[in-house]
């Protein structure tokens, strides 16, 4: 059960605080606000050593207020949200059926401890990265790195658990999705697995047992003994990417939520999305996508 979620901040959005609660709130769960800090030692090597030591000093101090400054109103942002919401503030476990939070304050490189914090967290929840590259390398890094499920949040996050949509390939990034998303697939009124018809999976194992599309069917099999009936939905590419069309359907089908594996791969330390995950980062749909790798 979901019970310790991550939410990263650098600078902490009021309505992120308020989608994480509505997040925990079926599970009674924790709600983990970490803040990395700046750290000027390591920030700092791409200066010239051109630079004099005063001129360098200066930079360091006005980099270093600007740091604290979104530093402290996140802090407050976290004291009003969890106030407003009359949010128990704990670093223990409460042993109560209540949402909990706690504020933590770390300094070093960000996405590498993003990353390692989000390995000890049931799920990391995260804004839609924006154009800044700090903001997708924090994303890659908590989904390629953590060994963990991403949630990017969207509208709607109070009717997650309304319906599931689950885009279905039969791979391994896909089922790690669903073993991740278990506990909001089996408290959903309504779970489709969607098949992108044309995509390699299924064409080619359904040619070679003559049954179309049998992982679906196993899919649909597996999660019956969880207590969920499940419908299976194909869908016709018709040109469109996986990604579009799976974020279509899913818009279409007003689901509560769409699950999916997330891919890429690494490459001389870069990261190498693939298609399906590079279109849902980048056309916003208004459900939450859970993504694991």
């Amino acid at each position: 059960m979901i019970r310790h979620i991550l939410v990263p901040s650098n600078g902490l959005e009021a309505n992120l605080l308020e989608d994480a609660f509505k997040l925990a709130s079926p599970f009674s769960a924790h709600v983990d606000v970490l803040h990395v800090g700046w750290e000027a030692t390591r920030e700092m090597h791409f200066y010239d050593n051109r630079l004099s030591p005063e001129m360098l000093d200066t930079i360091i101090s006005q980099a270093q207020r600007e740091a604290d400054k979104i530093s402290i109103a996140a802090r407050n942002t976290f004291d009003q949200a969890t106030t407003a919401a009359s949010i128990p503030v704990t670093t223990k476990p409460m042993g109560s059926d209540r949402v909990t939070a706690e504020w933590r304050k770390i300094t070093g490189p960000v996405a590498r401890l993003i990353g390692e914090e989000a390995r000890t967290a049931d799920l990391t929840l995260l804004s839609r990265p924006t154009d800044k590259f700090a903001d997708l390398e924090i994303l890659e890094i908590a989904l390629f790195e953590s060994g963990r499920p991403v949630l990017l949040r969207a509208g709607g996050m109070s009717e997650i658990n309304s319906s599931v949509v689950i885009g279905w390939d039969g791979s391994l990034a896909a089922a790690r999705a669903v073993a991740s998303a278990q506990d909001f697939i089996t408290r959903a009124g309504m779970v489709t697995i969607v098949i992108v018809e044309g995509d390699r999976e299924d064409t080619s194992l359904a040619a070679f047992s003559g049954r179309p599309h049998p992982r679906s069917e196993h899919l649909a099999r597996h999660l019956a003994w969880h207590g969920v009936k499940a419908s299976v939905l194909t869908v016709k590419q018709d040109g469109r990417s996986v990604g579009e069309a799976l974020a279509t359907t899913a818009t279409e089908m007003k689901a509560g939520l769409l699950v999916m594996g997330g891919y890429g791969r690494s490459r001389l330390r870069e990261i190498i999305l693939g298609g399906a995950t590079r279109y849902m980062l980048n056309h916003p749909i208004n459900c939450p996508v859970l993504l694991a790798h």
